[in-house]
């Protein structure tokens, strides 16, 4: 039992060492990683900036609870590096092939899976950038405690991409509206 875990163990570090093997992959790794990682150094960053204690408090409890050792980082950090470059690679074979225009746009679940995790992000540094001015303290609504996610902002730019295709063939009153 042990040996046939040992041996799967190795063949998925084998494989990974050889999808990551080139040096744009390595980059791209370690730019999602950083990317990752942000709401760690992030907060030890705003603390240094600051000299609040909440924030690396904040940090330490993302980097025990997210980043540590036993969590799915660098499993969740590889699937996204991986996925970046299949990605690349499908468009750049895309160029080649001549394109059959669409009527439209396709939705399928990656691209709301990517647009949910982006807008729920972005939506929380827009409300914590927009307290910061208004209030003068950076607040936030953070519903996540694995990273700086708010599935509210998520939800809404899912519901509004999926608006805007369905949409896109009406008057611009209806869409509007």
């Amino acid at each position: 039992m042990i040996s046939k875990l040992k041996d799967k163990f190795i063949r998925f570090c084998r494989w990974i060492w050889q999808e990551c093997n080139d040096t744009k992959t390595f980059l791209l790794l370690l730019l999602v990683i950083a990317v990752v990682y942000s709401p760690v150094w992030g907060g030890y960053l705003l603390h240094a900036i600051f000299g609040r204690k909440w924030e690396s408090i904040m940090a330490s409890a993302c980097l025990v609870f997210w980043a540590g050792p036993f969590t799915p980082f660098f499993l969740i950090c590889i699937g996204i590096t991986l996925s970046i470059r299949r990605r690349a690679e499908r468009r750049t074979k895309a160029k080649d092939v001549p394109a059959v225009p669409k009527t439209e746009k396709a939705i399928t679940y990656a691209k709301l899976f990517w647009l949910f995790l982006v807008g729920s992000v972005v939506g929380v540094i827009i409300e914590g950038l927009f307290c910061l001015i208004a209030k003068g303290h950076w607040e936030t609504h953070v519903v996540s405690i694995l990273a700086p996610y708010n599935i509210l902002y998520g939800m809404g730019l899912v519901v509004f991409y999926i608006g805007a295709v369905k949409l896109q063939h009406k008057p611009l009153a209806v869409q509007i509206i």
